[in-house]
């Protein structure tokens, strides 16, 4: 039995709710170019991703989703893709803080890659089941 005068407080304990913390931003042009690095590799991933997905198609007819098709899902397939690589490859996860040529390449291929995949993988997938 435990009377509360023996009883610690919460923040004497540390098991109670976690501290707020706050991320303060940088707003010089550091942080700027480090954000914009990010949407740039976002973008050449989308992109590339886009251009996969159509030259897949164009090369097995039997995956075709039609131009709109084939483009959303390679733009969405070489999005995540690149992501997901650059979270696997430190060497593309580096690009947004320090681009460089060998960077942005295997971005591009990357994305390229995973927008092909992905649209083999719907386009089967929706041939299978037609």
């Amino acid at each position: 039995m435990t009377f509360p005068a023996q009883t610690p407080k919460l923040h004497e304990r540390g098991d109670g709710p976690a501290p707020l913390t706050t991320l303060k931003l940088n707003t010089g042009s550091g942080e700027f170019r480090a954000t914009s690095g990010i949407l740039i590799s976002l973008i050449i991933q989308i992109i590339s991703g886009a251009i996969g997905g159509n030259v897949a198609a164009g090369a097995a007819k039997n995956i075709d989703l039609g131009t709109i098709g084939n483009t959303i899902t390679g733009a969405i397939g070489g999005g995540a893709g690149g992501q997901l690589l650059g979270m696997l490859i430190p060497l593309l996860a580096n690009s947004a803080s320090t681009p460089d040529i060998g960077s942005i390449i295997g971005q591009a291929a990357g994305g390229g890659v995973a927008g092909a995949v992905l649209t083999a993988i719907v386009g089967a997938l929706k041939n299978r089941t037609a």
